[in-house]
């Protein structure tokens, strides 16, 4: 009897330690090891509209300050979406991705000869994309306030621009790549 009710008041214990461990994040599955697998967003999304209003408010605050307006470059733009698609999928949020490519690296497959390169990058969650002059100002008045953003759009050296949102459900990623030259098409 007395080896009956240990071996219960035994697995009443192991039963509330089990209970007790934290279940995988929601969103994530356990892999092979047991350590959390983070899983991709489902479904990426490019908001044309907020690009191009981000695009349209960055040369407005240009000239404001009576610097003359970027050139909408293609393939700084595919290179702009990129690396905005690279930060949401990888959930990374920097200038140099976990490969340790910068701005300039991921510019160069796109440039014929050497260029300066700038970039702004942005993250949010929880706000709405479609309103796009809503987001749009979020972006840029955030840049504009911080010095080393602020630096990108207001250098008079650089003459194009490429900007690239990403969305995938309540996240926003965005990334503005600015250039001196052209790059190719």
């Amino acid at each position: 009897m007395r080896r009956s009710f240990v071996l219960i008041f035994t697995g009443f214990l192991l039963l509330g330690w089990l209970t007790s461990l934290p279940a995988p994040a929601q969103g994530q599955n356990p892999d092979k090891k047991g350590k959390a697998a983070k899983s991709l967003p489902v479904k990426l999304t490019h908001p044309r509209a907020l690009e191009k209003e981000v695009f349209r408010l960055t040369n407005g605050a240009r000239r404001k300050n009576h610097l003359p307006a970027l050139l909408a470059e293609g393939s700084l733009t595919a290179a702009a979406r990129g690396h905005s698609d690279d930060m949401m999928k990888r959930e990374f949020f920097d200038h140099v991705n976990p490969d340790g490519l910068t701005p300039k690296d991921r510019f160069a497959k796109h440039t014929v000869g050497e260029a300066k390169v700038g970039e702004n990058i942005f993250k949010a969650s929880r706000l709405d994309p479609s309103d796009v002059k809503t987001m749009a100002r979020l972006m840029v008045d955030g840049w504009m306030t911080s010095p080393g953003h602020r630096s990108n759009i207001l250098n008079p050296d650089y003459t194009h621009l490429g900007v690239g949102v990403t969305v995938a459900g309540p996240e926003i990623r965005a990334t503005q790549l600015f250039s001196t030259v052209q790059g190719r098409k």
